[in-house]
């Protein structure tokens, strides 16, 4: 089994080079893997369980509200990451989502993957176990 740094590993090239769409890509699928781990090892087992409570943390509305709680405590560049993502034009919005709602829970996202491919380890759990309202120890 891959240990977590292996897993989280930092990427070679420059995150501040990949775009801010690719960057809410990885870093939706980082928080939805936080999610189900966060679930499981709370003794969550039941499949028909899962997916509803996910689905309370991973919605749009969800993360916007986690974007909301992180926001006073970004960084300059995590700042900017989230920025950029949350400007993009965006084509199309789910229909359960409003257009802020989509645009800031991109921006989460994006911070989330920019710390991820950074390498930054115990800023992306910081930020996760914030924007989830645990507590950081």
């Amino acid at each position: 089994m891959l240990n977590f740094d292996e897993l989280f590993g930092k990427l070679s090239e420059d995150p501040r080079l990949v775009s801010s769409i690719a960057l809410a890509y990885i870093g939706d699928a980082v928080y939805e893997v936080y999610i189900r781990s966060k679930l499981i090892s709370e003794g969550q087992r039941l499949s028909k369980n899962l997916q509803p409570k996910a689905v309370s943390y991973v919605s749009a509305s969800a993360q916007k509200t986690c974007y909301e709680t992180i926001l006073p405590l970004l960084t300059e560049e995590e700042n900017r990451v989230a920025r950029s993502a949350k400007n993009k034009k965006i084509n199309k919005i789910p229909k359960h989502a409003t257009h802020e709602e989509y645009a800031k829970a991109t921006a989460f996202e994006a911070v989330i993957g920019y710390l991820y491919l950074n390498g930054e380890k115990e800023r992306l759990i910081f930020l996760l176990r914030t924007a989830i309202g645990e507590e950081n120890d």
